[in-house]
């Protein structure tokens, strides 16, 4: 074991002192994270475990055919009365931090609020306390204080949302972000690739030259329009431009994404990954959990 793994290890032992008399409890959810009343038709799980009376350990998974999948794991501990601190660790080495007050409203109904180093970034009403079931109006912020979306749950599952781009213009509403039925590109991966690679080429992309990633959102109408093109990552500016213009002008359309047989707004995440020992896509897919499309180059 390296040190580096064992330090994560050791801080997640420490950070919860393990009380053996605990009991294990499960709770199980649709695809779009609505609670169910037992795992037959679940497509997520979380196992929360009281390791101690002020910690909780909580593991997240995907079902994946006859499978559990690890999505992620969560350490909260209660400092003091309303208070908890959240240690999350999702596709990352090291878990990322955040503080979450609660206060109870009335019985079966609580506020909470979300901090990262000091500034809020998610507030709302949820059911329970540990694992948090959403219930009635979320807000997420971003970091500059400005709100991202106003999203209405019931029983953990989301109804609708309003939705705001980082310089508080509107940006596309009731957009789902799991669904039933992926999209799909009607005119094919190879023609997507291939058109692709004759933007790169034809502005004479240095591709030989980049190592980076460039992520680009956008979503898929219930008509299978392609809209709301926007760089949601990416280092160098005049490639993240032509990425994103290379999306908008991309031709054809998509069958649009279904959520319990009803055709639904989907948000997809495309990451073109640049490699500067590499010189040509090699793949374009959905990843593992279906959330986004991967690219390869």
């Amino acid at each position: 074991m390296t040190i580096k793994k064992l330090f994560v290890v050791l801080f997640f032992l420490l950070s919860c002192p393990v009380l053996l008399t605990a009991q294990d409890s499960v709770y199980y959810y649709d695809v779009n994270n609505r609670i169910l009343a037992s795992s037959e038709d679940a497509k997520i799980s979380k196992e929360v475990k009281q390791v101690s009376s002020s910690c909780h350990r909580i593991t997240v998974r995907e079902k994946a055919g006859d499978s559990w999948v690890l999505l992620r794991r969560e350490r909260i501990r209660t400092v003091e009365d309303g208070m908890q601190k959240v240690w999350r660790r999702e596709n990352t080495f090291f878990p990322r931090s955040f503080e979450r007050s609660i206060e109870e409203i009335h019985k079966g109904l609580y506020y909470f609020e979300e901090r990262k180093s000091g500034e809020v970034t998610r507030e709302g009403f949820s059911k329970t306390l540990i694992p948090l079931h959403l219930d009635g109006k979320v807000t997420e912020y971003y970091a500059n204080g400005k709100i991202k979306s106003e999203s209405i749950y019931s029983d953990n599952g989301l109804i609708s949302n309003m939705n705001y781009n980082p310089d508080g213009s509107e940006y596309i509403h009731n957009i789902f972000y799991s669904v039933n039925q992926l999209p799909s590109y009607t005119l094919g991966t190879k023609f997507f690739k291939d058109f692709v690679m004759a933007r790169i080429k034809e502005f004479e992309l240095p591709v030989h030259e980049i190592s980076d990633q460039v992520v680009i959102g956008a979503v898929i109408m219930e008509t299978g329009e392609l809209t709301g093109i926007k760089v949601l990552k990416g280092k160098v500016p005049s490639v993240n431009a032509l990425l994103a213009e290379t999306m908008k002008n991309l031709p054809g359309k998509w069958e649009p994404a279904r959520l319990n047989g009803e055709v639904v707004r989907y948000f997809i995440e495309i990451p073109f990954n640049f490699s500067n020992d590499v010189s040509q896509l090699q793949f374009l897919e959905f990843s593992k959990d279906g959330q986004q499309l991967f690219w390869g180059l």
